[in-house]
């Protein structure tokens, strides 16, 4: 507590600075509270692979948004899952849930896959795309530069159309619910 101005840090500082943890003293306490995610690069011998088809082998993904975790409060951590975006080349774009550490699941996480890509796989039918992103320019090839995706995963922008132009795809909407043209 200052009693007056020009007081030194020994002086106001009544209790020692608490002794620095160990490395496995610290690692054992990070890995025990529930409230943070463990940090991958703390255990990449354990890591391993997973299959998970989201896709058909005819048309394979050309843009994967892996989730950003921001700063999460103690809730919204357990409440709220991380978004996944794919989208394939033919245009069909997924919104997947991914729960990123389950301590339940054998594999260590959690992944829905968008209704729309279960309900969809083998038809052949346009129009049957509920999430279909528009005409590209025939001169374009699909790749992961004509995508990004907003921060909180609400909106997908999308560039390379045929009429030179930049969009936004709402995923709460549906649809897409801006353009701007001539930006190719």
């Amino acid at each position: 507590m200052i009693n007056n101005f020009g007081q030194t840090p020994s002086q106001l500082l009544k209790e020692p600075h608490p002794l620095r943890l160990s490395l496995d003293k610290a690692l054992e306490k990070m890995m025990k509270s529930d409230h943070k995610k463990p940090d991958l690069t703390m255990m990449l011998s354990e890591l391993s692979t997973f299959y998970v088809e989201i896709t058909d082998n005819k048309h394979p993904m050309v843009f994967l948004s892996p989730p950003r975790s921001g700063t999460k409060g103690l809730l919204q951590t357990f409440m709220t899952d991380d978004t996944l975006v794919t989208v394939c080349d033919n245009s069909l774009i997924g919104r997947h849930s991914w729960l990123p550490y389950d301590r339940h699941s054998n594999k260590g996480f959690t992944l829905e896959v968008d209704q729309s890509h279960i309900l969809l796989k083998g038809k052949k039918d346009p129009s049957a795309y509920p999430m279909r992103s528009s005409s590209y320019h025939p001169s374009i090839e699909m790749n992961s530069h004509l995508f990004a995706v907003s921060h909180d995963a609400k909106y997908l922008f999308t560039a390379g159309h045929w009429d030179y132009s930049v969009k936004t795809f709402s995923f709460s909407k549906n649809k897409y619910v801006s353009s701007v043209i001539r930006h190719f």
